[in-house]
């Protein structure tokens, strides 16, 4: 009997923390969107795609080794959350260069009162 309780009480804590885990990544997305929404240039609105990729991936990555279990499925949810985590950075420097030369390459606006 004590070894259901257990389980059972182990299994409501698992499950609470997986559930706190996608909350937490669900409002760290919001944030990020609301950022997003709210500024005004592309360089700007590229500071907040940081978040949703260091803090929300894994949150989302560890709820779901959490919820799977250990075994091959959660070494491939693991190897996909490290390699979002490697590859973001390098992809938004990109872009954020692209879009500066690209504003660079513009004549500037000039407004006629």
């Amino acid at each position: 009997m004590t070894g259901l309780l257990t389980g059972l009480a182990l299994g409501a804590l698992r499950a609470g923390m997986v559930d706190v885990l996608v909350i937490l990544a669900l409002l760290v997305i919001t944030i990020a969107a609301v950022g997003l929404v709210l500024a005004h240039d592309p360089v700007t609105r590229l500071h907040f795609l940081a978040p949703a990729s260091t803090l929300a991936l894994p949150c989302f990555g560890a709820a779901a080794v959490i919820e799977q279990g250990l075994g091959l499925g959660s070494a491939a949810i693991v190897l996909t959350v490290v390699a979002g985590a490697l590859s973001s950075p390098v992809l938004t420097t990109s872009i954020a260069r692209l879009v500066a030369a690209e504003d660079a390459d513009r004549p500037a606006s000039r407004s006629v009162r």
